[in-house]
């Protein structure tokens, strides 16, 4: 059985993706489709992004939720260009792993 891989994310230290997962999945449904998230939920979401290394962090307008394929929702970030980016959750807690894990490699 695969080991939890503990992952720290905006300030927040969770023992698993898993359980870091299970803390930002309910904003995908806490807001009306389409609807910008309140700031305090908007944050949170750029701290998993800023946490990620994501190059949208920086540039985020709004973060908000929306119908996906086979009618899952999705969150999408708009830019102050009005552009919208798919996020994915789950790949950004993968890559607040890997680059926590690089940076124990080298120190």
């Amino acid at each position: 059985m695969p080991s939890s891989i503990p992952v720290q994310v905006a300030g927040h230290s969770f023992p698993s993706i898993n359980q870091a997962r299970l803390h930002y999945a309910p904003l995908l449904h806490k807001h009306p489709i389409s609807h910008a998230f309140p700031p305090e939920d908007r944050d949170e979401v750029i701290g998993l992004l800023e946490s990620a290394g994501s190059a949208y962090h920086s540039d985020v307008q709004d973060i908000c939720s929306v119908k996906g394929p086979f009618g899952r929702r999705c969150l999408w970030s708009i830019g102050k260009d009005g552009i919208p980016h798919k996020l994915s959750i789950a790949s950004s807690l993968k890559h607040c792993a890997e680059l926590q894990a690089d940076k124990c490699k080298y120190n």
